[in-house]
């Protein structure tokens, strides 16, 4: 059987970006290695991937993560999950406190990082590449729209989205709701920034779930955006509000009536016409992006065998 190394990126400027998110077992592999190796084929070599699970992978998930250069670590039980929070939402708080031990006592020292919802996302080009154009650029924090609907008067605001609106008022009441309303919707799922900022993200977030037991994260996430108060807690980094038409991550979720538009090798296109760095919720598009994708970055056959990544 033929050795299959992972992909390796381009070597970038010795600083190491990190990748974060949470991955339970019970999530296809199929799904994780496709992210995977989309990912490590565009992003810097020095770029960790960092995953958060309910149990250390075991057979062919262990080959394919010690193969990719994954880092696992489980989540313990806190104050997420005494409060009753379920995982999806207490994930943050527990990151949060994995990523502030990482920043602590490690003795590596990270630049740039991505949390992101493993399960449905790829890599099309490197997403830390896209963090310039402006002063401070690379130390900003980067949020993403969700589409801005046309069809009934729907304009993709918070107060016409009915989960989201539902998500908000819960958590903040109708005068916070109030606040935020005509905000475009932003999706938790992917979120990208300068280290520093992205630790004020993920701290005030998980602030704000464990102070709100009960709310979505995404409501809390779009509160924060759209109430100036997340930009007040990364202070000085700038946030960014990346529109899903224009901007560097595709978001397919409520893209009602849209087609993509695609490049004749197969790369996703903004209406500007420049390659989307990041699709998520891909599986949202069942007949064309979804299939297309799984051919492009097959999980690993039985009878191959990996090359673990040397270290960076």
């Amino acid at each position: 059987a033929a050795a299959v190394a992972a992909p390796r990126g381009k070597r970038g400027d010795g600083k190491r970006p990190m990748i974060l998110g949470m991955v339970t077992n019970n999530i296809d592999l199929a799904r994780v290695a496709r992210f995977l190796r989309s990912c490590r084929r565009v992003v810097p070599v020095e770029t960790e991937f960092h995953f958060m699970t309910d149990a250390l992978s075991t057979g062919k998930r262990a080959e394919v993560y010690k193969a990719m250069g994954v880092t696992e670590f489980v989540y313990q039980k806190g104050a997420a999950e005494t409060g009753g929070i379920k995982p999806i939402i207490g994930r943050w708080p527990m990151m949060r406190d994995y990523m502030m031990g990482v920043h602590r006592n490690s003795t590596t020292k990270y630049s740039k990082v991505m949390f992101a919802d493993i399960r449905d996302a790829v890599c099309q080009t490197d997403p830390f590449a896209r963090m310039t154009g402006f002063e401070g650029a690379e130390e900003a924090l980067y949020v993403f729209a969700e589409a801005a609907p046309t069809k009934k008067a729907q304009d993709g605001t918070i107060n016409q989205e009915g989960k989201n609106k539902q998500w908000v008022a819960k958590c903040y009441g109708y005068d916070g709701l109030a606040k935020v309303q005509h905000g475009i919707v932003s999706c938790a799922g992917v979120t990208v920034g300068g280290w520093e900022a992205g630790l004020k993200y993920i701290n005030i977030l998980s602030d704000h779930i464990l102070r709100k037991l009960g709310c979505n994260d995404q409501g809390v996430h779009n509160y924060l955006i759209y109430s100036g108060e997340l930009s007040k807690a990364i202070a000085p980094a700038a946030l960014k509000v990346e529109s899903n038409e224009k901007g560097w991550v595709l978001t397919v979720q409520n893209m009602i009536g849209t087609t993509m538009l695609r490049s004749k090798v197969g790369m996703v296109l903004n209406r500007e016409g420049v390659p989307y760095a990041v699709l998520h919720q891909y599986d949202r598009s069942r007949t064309k992006l979804e299939p297309s994708l799984g051919k492009m970055y097959p999980l690993l056959a039985d009878n191959e065998v990996v090359t673990p990544m040397a270290s960076a």
